[in-house]
């Protein structure tokens, strides 16, 4: 009977933390999350190079090892509708 109780104890806490976590959200907040694209590598050394897109905002980012710490390379502040895809790493 305690293991019975204990096991429905333990349903319902984790019923309880289940539906606390899910929250609504909105298709603007989905489809303002940011992402990363069109990752490029250097052939040689250890560099790469990304667009990341935050709100329409596509910035180019590059990391260089060893410790491959991100920078962001460009600093466009509005969405401007321009693709920034064709790049590539060099040496």
């Amino acid at each position: 009977m305690r293991r019975f109780l204990f096991c429905l104890v333990a349903i319902a806490l984790l019923w309880g933390a289940r539906t606390a976590a899910q929250q609504a959200f909105t298709l603007e907040q989905v489809l303002s999350a940011p992402f990363p694209a069109s990752l490029v590598t250097a052939k040689t050394g250890n560099r790469l190079a990304w667009t990341l897109d935050q709100q329409g905002r596509r910035n180019i980012w590059v990391a260089q090892g060893p410790d491959f710490t991100a920078r962001q390379l460009t600093s466009y502040k509005e969405d401007d509708g321009g693709v920034r895809s064709a790049f590539h790493c060099g040496q």
